[in-house]
């Protein structure tokens, strides 16, 4: 399963795998363990070891600026449903079994279309998924 949804990746999976660097690795930790590690490499920290008694209680922030955040990750929803639709039109289009002979301009068009929609998909995951970091970081 690949999947950008933590809690449908905590419910199902009971291994995780990082796929990076053209490899595939069994990872031994857990998602925080691993959104700690991605976080403190982008950072240039070293990740963190253990958490401090004290770490482990959630933490509110003093106001809740959430709301913002909650409007970057629906934005970011939207924008991958929308590519999404594209993209199976783009692909049920190139499905046709003589679309490659009988217009391979097209067939090239259409081409080119899916790979900036799979680009555009890819950026507006990217998105959700720092928004929803934020988001979690900031819920405490």
């Amino acid at each position: 399963m690949v999947s950008h949804d933590r809690y449908l990746i905590e419910s199902c999976a009971d291994q995780l795998w990082i796929v990076a660097d053209r490899t595939v690795t069994n990872y031994d930790g857990d998602l925080d363990e691993y959104r700690r590690l991605v976080l403190s490499s982008r950072n240039g920290e070293p990740a963190p070891r253990e958490r401090s008694a004290a770490s482990d209680k959630p933490q509110r922030p003093k106001s809740d600026n959430r709301g913002p955040l909650k409007k970057r990750i629906a934005e970011a929803e939207g924008e991958i449903a929308r590519v999404t639709e594209i993209i199976a039109k783009i692909d049920t289009a190139l499905a046709l079994l003589d679309i490659f002979t009988r217009d391979p301009k097209q067939a090239a068009q259409l081409s080119k279309a899916r790979a900036n929609a799979a680009g555009a998909l890819a950026r507006a995951e990217q998105q959700w998924l720092e928004a929803s970091t934020q988001f979690d970081e900031a819920a405490g």
